[in-house]
């Protein structure tokens, strides 16, 4: 099947992928070329731009007027409510994280706190990013972490377990909607209302929250997803989580 409106196409490995893209992209609007500027291009690192404009321009075979090029936290960035509250950098969340640890060094005994912070605040954010609610109970906290990364039995940690959920309530109390995460996620919904004509190219680590927010767009035609690898074997197994949260089969190419 090679449909060219498919929601979630998956590209074969092998060629270089930026080039797989241009090449597909420049066929399916041919007819508009070279002008590509009713399009957007959501890579998945920023790594990708300057490569694929460079590959849009040899399949095109000459200039163009580029498409949209951004990350998607630039897109959503691009659509944040301005009578929202400003994010905090992810270094003010950081060195909020280690005053408080700073303050209770009987907590990580022999750590270093701004290590410890990091720690925190990446854990946090992820598990804004798979819309883990804030539960009450340590012990449903504890269960949603060995849930949600396949943990080991929190016993032997159920003490440090305590701890880390007292952190995250006082760090959601504290930070709240100005996390990052949070943040991303509610100029994110903004974005995905308005998403057409767009492509997310390489966006196979989606976080639950951004899956589904994103979903909506991919079933209604408004948005593509173009990533690579196979249907089968380990391709298949890292695929299969992503293919849940958005409630959509990759369809194969040639």
């Amino acid at each position: 099947m090679n449909d060219p409106r498919a929601a979630w196409c998956l590209f074969p490995t092998g060629a270089a992928f930026v080039d797989q893209v241009a090449i597909r992209l420049v066929a399916l609007h041919r007819e508009r070329l070279p002008d590509l500027s009713h399009l957007t291009l959501v890579v998945a690192s920023p790594l990708l731009l300057r490569p694929l404009r460079e590959a849009l321009a040899r399949a095109a075979g000459g200039a163009l007027l580029m498409p949209r090029l951004l990350s998607l936290s630039q897109l959503a960035a691009s659509e944040r409510d301005p009578e929202a509250p400003a994010p905090l950098t992810p270094l003010a969340c950081r060195l909020q994280l280690a005053a408080w640890l700073a303050r209770l060094s009987s907590v990580f005994p022999g750590r270093d706190p701004v290590r410890v912070a990091d720690a925190l605040f990446n854990l946090f954010e992820e598990l804004s990013l798979n819309a883990v609610r804030l539960p009450t109970e340590a012990d449903a906290f504890a269960e949603q972490l060995r849930a949600a990364y396949a943990a080991p039995e929190l016993d032997a940690l159920s003490r440090e377990a305590q701890l880390v959920h007292q952190l995250w309530r006082a760090y959601t109390d504290e930070i709240g909607d100005r996390a990052p995460a949070v943040a991303h996620l509610r100029a994110l919904r903004l974005a995905c209302a308005a998403m057409h004509d767009t492509v997310l190219i390489g966006h196979d680590q989606l976080g639950r929250a951004e899956a589904t927010l994103l979903a909506p767009a991919l079933l209604e035609g408004r948005a593509m997803l173009w990533t690579r690898g196979r249907r089968e074997g380990h391709d298949g197994d890292s695929l299969r989580p992503l293919a849940q949260r958005l409630g959509i089969e990759p369809v194969a190419l040639p």
